[in-house]
């Protein structure tokens, strides 16, 4: 770090007195993160979010969420998420998914669903796929099948039933996996990579249940 460096700071500050503008407060931001002054930088980066509109931060929401995350200051964390919900609720969608996936990270499950719970019946894909997987997570089978159920009502294609059937496979819904594996080969949408696979599974499965019906 600089003489140079630092007069670059001493320019920006003074730029910002006379008139605020997110560009510069990122420019400072970034500025002081030289030096590893993280505490500065990231009120610099706070600051200049309120004059932006998300995902629109000029990658100060980024800038903050990874200063945060590194230095494992999750309660501020989650209060950067609840400041940008509070002042701009057009984008609390995108937040609470962000908020959620943060949750699952630190195996906080149960706040990670009911974050998601927020979102419940709004039609978003990846909302009802972080749901599934979360649920997923936890062990709850009966929550997982349920969740992709509204997956699949809002979102039917190929890609979401191929995951449900490798899912139930692992559940050993043997005979539902059969179902929905035959409904991606009968999708014309389905890729011949996936239908290959398709293919192999079902025979897999067939298999399985046919010696499972064998008498012992």
């Amino acid at each position: 770090f600089s003489g140079k460096d630092l007069e670059g700071i001493e320019c920006l500050q003074k730029s910002l007195l006379q008139q605020e503008d997110p560009i510069t407060y990122r420019m400072l931001g970034d500025a002081l993160l030289k030096p590893g002054k993280t505490d500065e930088a990231l009120r610099s980066f706070r600051r200049g979010l309120r004059l932006t509109k998300y995902p629109n931060t000029f990658g100060m929401f980024e800038r903050a969420h990874t200063i945060l995350s590194d230095q494992q200051r999750w309660e501020e964390l989650f209060a950067l998420y609840e400041d940008e919900i509070q002042r701009q609720p057009d984008s609390a969608n995108d937040i609470l998914l962000r908020k959620a996936k943060t949750f699952q990270s630190l195996g906080r499950n149960q706040e990670a669903i009911q974050t998601l719970n927020l979102l419940a019946g709004i039609p978003i894909q990846e909302v009802l796929v972080a749901r599934v997987r979360i649920l997923k997570s936890t062990g709850a089978i009966q929550e997982t099948l349920d969740a992709y159920d509204d997956l699949l009502r809002a979102f039917t294609n190929w890609k979401n039933r191929y995951d449900r059937a490798g899912d139930l496979t692992q559940f050993g819904k043997l005979e539902e996996a059969l179902l929905d594996y035959h409904q991606v080969l009968l999708d014309p949408d389905t890729t011949p990579v996936i239908r290959n696979q398709c293919e192999r599974k079902t025979d897999q499965i067939r298999e399985s249940l046919k010696t499972a019906s064998m008498p012992k």
